[in-house]
């Protein structure tokens, strides 16, 4: 924009065109250190607090959920299914993270494990959406339906009795650069 409007404005002042570029130059430098100064400081003021990571986490469960919305529409049974348990997993395990930034101990470690939960269910729909969206038929096999299942049952045991055992992960609050539950990663995981 700059560069247009200095090599028309340049006739009508009688100025040099070297001298314009220079004083105009400086002057759109000046200017854009301002705003990328002033926008590099909001950018950082927003995620050295939890509020940068809730606004993403919130974005992305929308999103998840109102795309959901319109997986409705898809008239082939098993995409709609597995699409379906994609997004509605996908946006609880990013609601979930919004959770655990706002909630309370121990309210916020509930919200993790119910986000761990819900994460590992997205590889599951994932897998029986790309089963169906390529037209194979793995995802109605009874063998690979109770492999699944019992897969998955067994690491949810895992994680849900993880305040017993604490081999899976273990929270510690935070309020370093801003107050907020940390996870440490166990053995199990």
């Amino acid at each position: 924009y700059h560069r247009t409007y200095v090599s028309v404005r340049q006739y009508r002042t009688g100025e040099s065109p070297a001298k314009r570029l220079e004083r105009v130059g400086i002057e759109a430098y000046d200017e854009t250190r301002v705003v990328l100064s002033l926008t590099m400081s909001v950018i950082l003021a927003i995620f050295n607090s939890s509020l940068g990571y809730e606004l993403l986490f919130g974005a992305a469960a929308l999103a998840c959920f109102a795309t959901a919305t319109r997986a409705w529409q898809i008239e082939d049974t098993d995409l709609r299914r597995s699409l379906l348990a994609l997004l509605v997993a996908s946006g609880g395990w990013s609601a979930s993270h919004v959770g655990m930034f706002l909630l309370p101990m121990p309210f916020g470690e509930v919200s993790y494990l119910f986000g761990l939960i819900l994460g590992f269910g997205t590889v599951w729909a994932w897998l029986y959406f790309a089963s169906a969206y390529t037209g194979r038929t793995y995802h109605r096999e009874p063998a690979f339906q109770w492999f699944a299942g019992a897969i998955y049952l067994a690491v949810v045991v895992m994680k849900v009795t993880n305040p017993l055992h604490h081999l899976y992960f273990e929270t510690t609050f935070v309020t370093d650069p801003f107050p907020h539950l940390t996870i440490q990663q166990g053995v199990f995981h």
